[in-house]
């Protein structure tokens, strides 16, 4: 299930793994929490099968953002 809503979050713009774990908390109904145990995972697992990409920011945090 998260999958789905992670690519369908990604599809309008490149985001962090935190901006997208503010979106899935807003989208689910009642409102969830997602803990980075959860969500990081699950972004590992769309990177091996191909469906995402990260790319690392140049700036202090080393920021990667999913695409």
């Amino acid at each position: 299930m998260y999958e789905l809503l992670i690519l369908a979050a990604l599809m309008s713009r490149n985001m962090s793994g935190y901006k997208l774990r503010l979106i899935l908390e807003n989208a689910m109904s009642p409102r969830r929490k997602i803990s980075n145990g959860v969500l990081y995972p699950v972004l590992d697992k769309l990177k091996v099968k191909g469906y995402i990409c990260f790319d690392e920011d140049q700036n202090a945090r080393g920021t990667k953002t999913a695409y």
